[in-house]
């Protein structure tokens, strides 16, 4: 769903621990320019087009997303990189 945005140059989805919820999903987005998308149009995207229990809780605006040595998105070291961002919401 976030790749239908215009100016998003790459996207992920990540679940991350979450004091109350267990895990929560955290939205990462590349955008094509420095003006093409903000976090806020990417997640009422998300929940135009997706059900709630599937909206990420936060989108993250990064310069790039790191990849595995088979070029894939590394979904793991994404996800150790986030995996305090809700601690202090606790």
């Amino acid at each position: 769903v976030l790749y239908e945005i215009d100016g998003v140059a790459e996207a992920a989805a990540v679940g991350v621990p979450h004091p109350a919820l267990g895990q929560a999903i955290v939205g990462l987005v590349v955008p094509r320019d420095e003006d093409a998308v903000s976090a806020d149009v990417a997640l009422a995207h998300c929940k135009a087009q997706l059900p709630a229990y599937m909206v990420p809780r936060v989108i993250v605006l990064r310069d790039a997303l790191p990849r595995n040595p088979n070029g894939k998105i590394d979904r793991t070291g994404l996800a150790g990189e986030l995996a305090g961002m809700f601690e202090a919401a606790a």
